[in-house]
């Protein structure tokens, strides 16, 4: 599964972040860039993780960046992938 983590403003916290991030897992990518809904456009960064199975621990993460971010909301989507290598 690949997990997208989508956070609408920039990281000024990005050392305390990551910290939150590796507890989850070593394996992720942080992508900074402009989220845009119609007329409007924020900051906005979003973390990839791959994993098989992520349990109670991608809510555990998700709870920790919130806190970290004094976010009340942080948009997770979920997207079955296939491996394919050329």
């Amino acid at each position: 599964m690949l997990y997208r983590i989508q956070i609408e403003q920039r990281f000024d916290k990005q050392k305390a972040v990551i910290e939150a991030v590796k507890e989850l897992t070593s394996d992720f990518v942080i992508l900074t860039g402009m989220a845009y809904f119609g007329n409007n456009h924020r900051p906005c960064q979003i973390i990839e993780v791959y994993q098989l199975w992520l349990d109670n621990n991608l809510k555990l993460c998700i709870d920790k960046l919130k806190k970290i971010l004094n976010t009340s909301q942080i948009l997770v989507m979920q997207y079955m992938v296939t491996k394919v290598f050329y």
